[in-house]
């Protein structure tokens, strides 16, 4: 497969990105921490001793899987390298506690939605991780990645 480096315009940029985000299970949102979630224990991926990701709470299986499915996948690395988040330190899975995070008011969030339904930014869909870099154009990377939608799109 051959590529170009061309340059693409705003609009070009805009429909493609909207594009993938149609067709992916996963859409970027917001989400605000309640009070349990700040108190809680949550499976979360790490880089170095930060957690970037939180997946879900400790008790959930599914948290896990889908914590340990991202970290498997190259173009997960990938992303997390191309914005800095790594920095050559390793990706891996474990508790962290509500009272360890220095919790905002708002986050960057993951939430499933149906293939080719498009979004308008009032939808409420089923949380699937909570971002914690606070960085849109990074949890927007991550739902448009086809295997990482197909990973963990619920």
């Amino acid at each position: 497969m051959s590529t170009t480096n061309r340059d693409f315009s705003l609009e070009e940029t805009r429909k493609m990105l909207f594009e993938h985000l149609a067709s992916s299970r996963l859409t970027p949102g917001t989400y605000v921490p309640s009070e349990i979630i700040r108190n809680g224990i949550h499976v979360a991926i790490f880089s170095g001793k930060e957690p970037l990701i939180i997946t879900g709470s400790f008790l959930d299986m599914s948290s896990y899987q889908k914590a340990n499915a991202l970290i498997r996948l190259q173009s997960f690395k990938n992303i997390c390298n191309k914005f800095g988040y790594t920095n050559e330190k390793e990706l891996y899975v474990n508790d962290v506690t509500g009272q360890d995070i220095d919790w905002e008011k708002k986050y960057c969030a993951i939430a499933s939605k149906e293939s080719g339904q498009v979004e308008n930014g009032t939808e409420k869909g089923e949380l699937v991780a909570l971002i914690l870099t606070h960085d849109l154009a990074f949890t927007t990377a991550l739902c448009i990645d086809v295997e990482i939608s197909e990973a963990i799109g619920q």
